[in-house]
């Protein structure tokens, strides 16, 4: 936190040109148990906050978290630095740049690292070149002082004819800093992505992603899909994807615990307004998918996996009540599960807002271990004053891990802005 006060220290003379301030702060405080059966208060402070119109179009943002959890016999605390971050654009009529904590997302990826990020171009060329470096950062895991990394690289986005987006991406990527070894500690990632919309009556749309793993040799990801409006009420899409990681490279990922091989998956979605208005309701919509999926899960079996979902939702105008009503089924090598649950979202009287909900699921395990879960929980919040908003959760939950369990959460915010 030291070098962090005295870099804004430093730049105290430069913000005083500031002639705007943000301030957007939240509290949550909740009552809960853990597998242990032990009671746990966590308290999470949010903090949004930030100068606006700074010379050159500058703006400075910072956000950042503080977790403290007391349980019996023990404390942990948490901090995490999301952004702090100075932005600035049209430089020299052409050049936006923005340095310090930030999230980039070049290619199919997206970092938090302490970097800079520019682009040269206006918005009416047809290309914009963009570049970015820094060191990653991830904050979940309580890395700030960690193994230094290095991400680097560029992007180059072009829109030459209307409603035709191609994006090109190359990303060099580097677990530790101070490791040379190719292939599990550095790579280059090679992307591509491309879209178009069609003028066609029915807005065919067509699009595709791919990027490349240069140091396992492999494609990391390739996704193509196409789109389709045969009705103004009826969307439908189709697509089919494929997913590979380089198994030599060092850091974990969850889909190299699970599997030995590629992932293919093939799906189909569609949308279809049954209502727009009428009476009492309004955007009563229909909605349903399918997906099949193979995956290899050992140097000699493949799985096969099916997911299909649908869904209900509606607007009640004399209530201005939104609800959802889901279903999904999930079959694959771990089992099979049945999730059906409900949402509602309530704006009754201004300025009280009612959020309410419920889901049921059912597991038939590959180990016998079937079982089933439900939660439900119910939120209210209201404006207190104009800058100040408090809101109340109460949440049960009964699974294989709390057999009966009751949570309670209350947040307070408060934002402010003004001119210095």
């Amino acid at each position: 936190m030291k070098k962090y006060a005295i870099i804004l220290l430093l730049l105290i003379p430069e913000l005083a040109f500031a002639s705007s301030y943000y301030i957007d702060t939240r509290l949550a405080a909740q009552v809960r148990g853990n597998a242990l059966a032990e009671k746990e208060y966590p308290f999470t402070t949010y903090l949004d906050t930030g100068l606006k119109e700074l010379p050159k179009d500058g703006t400075f943002d910072v956000s950042l978290k503080n977790s403290r959890t007391m349980r019996t016999g023990s404390d942990s605390n948490d901090f995490d630095l999301y952004q702090a971050v100075f932005r600035t654009q049209n430089l020299g009529g052409m050049l936006d740049i923005s340095a310090g904590r930030q999230f980039i997302s070049p290619g199919f990826h997206a970092y938090l690292m302490d970097g800079l990020d520019a682009a040269v171009g206006k918005d009416d060329w047809p290309i914009l070149v963009k570049f970015f470096g820094g060191v990653p950062r991830y904050t979940e895991t309580g890395d700030f002082h960690g193994t230094t990394g290095l991400v680097t690289g560029t992007a180059i986005e072009m829109q030459m004819f209307e409603r035709m987006n191609t994006r090109l991406s190359a990303v060099y990527d580097k677990l530790d800093i101070h490791n040379n070894d190719w292939k599990d500690n550095d790579t280059v990632l090679v992307g591509m992505s491309h879209s178009q919309i069609f003028s066609a009556k029915l807005e065919p749309t067509l699009y595709g992603t791919m990027e490349y793993d240069t140091a396992g040799k492999i494609v990391n990801a390739g996704i193509l899909g196409f789109s389709i409006k045969p009705h103004r009420r009826v969307y439908w899409n189709i697509e089919g994807g494929h997913h590979e990681i380089n198994r030599d490279w060092n850091r974990t990922s969850i889909f190299s615990l699970f599997a030995t091989g590629p992932l293919h998956q093939g799906r189909s979605e569609v949308s279809i307004t049954l209502l727009e208005e009428k009476g009492a309701f309004k955007d009563v919509v229909l909605t349903g998918g399918y997906a099949y999926q193979r995956l290899k899960i050992s140097s000699s079996v493949s799985e096969n996996g099916h997911l299909a979902n649908g869904g209900l939702g509606f607007h009640i105008i004399p209530l201005r009540l939104d609800t959802n009503l889901a279903y999904a089924l999930y079959d694959s090598f771990g089992g099979r599960a049945h999730d059906v649950s409900v949402t509602l979202h309530d704006e009754p009287i201004d300025p009280l807002v009612v959020d309410a909900g419920a889901n049921f699921t059912k597991y038939f395990k590959v180990t016998n271990d079937n079982d089933t879960a439900i939660s439900a929980f119910l939120e209210a919040g209201i404006k207190i004053i104009k800058r100040l908003t408090f809101s109340a959760n109460g949440e049960y939950l009964r699974n294989n891990t709390f057999d009966k369990e009751f949570r309670v959460m209350a947040r307070l915010g408060y934002s402010l802005e003004g001119s210095i």
